[in-house]
């Protein structure tokens, strides 16, 4: 197993999210990567996107937007082709060991109540379920990063 490497979000990796949403599972959860986003991700402070490869491989994307209360938001996904490969828990247990988020006191990820891949994961990488479902039938999984272990 080799090492995740995290590149900030490019023009390159942008075509890469993108040509990932013709993948229904996808396209259902999360919206589709415009111009506006890739421009917010690329240009607002204290929030981050990288691509991950594995060696020359793209294997996912993750992206966080740290708070000035050092909350920081988590979006991640794994490249449809690799699902069920141990790639998100890989993904969240590397990104502890990133300088941009050393400043982070808690970690905040929004699964959807149905999406229980979603919420293994996390889970698998020491996120717990917080409280009931929001309104728009999210659940919050928290994680507090001096409690993260890597496995």
């Amino acid at each position: 197993m080799s090492t995740l490497e995290f590149i900030p979000l490019d023009e390159d990796g942008f075509s890469v999210l993108r040509s990932w949403f013709s993948d229904e599972e996808l396209q259902k959860r999360l919206e589709y990567p415009t111009r506006l986003w890739f421009d917010y991700v690329c240009n607002k402070a204290n929030v981050y996107a990288w691509l991950i490869n594995e060696g020359d491989f793209p294997v996912g994307h993750l992206q966080v937007d740290i708070q000035t209360d050092g909350t920081a938001y988590i979006g991640f996904y794994v490249n449809p082709e690799l699902r069920k490969q141990g790639y998100g828990r890989r993904i969240l247990n590397a990104l502890i060991t990133r300088s941009e988020v050393s400043t982070v006191r808690k970690f905040i990820a929004m699964a959807e109540v149905d999406n229980l891949a979603s919420q293994r994961c996390l889970q698998s990488a020491g996120f717990l379920l917080e409280g009931p479902p929001d309104a728009e039938g999210f659940l919050s999984l928290v994680h507090d990063p001096q409690q993260m272990k890597v496995v």
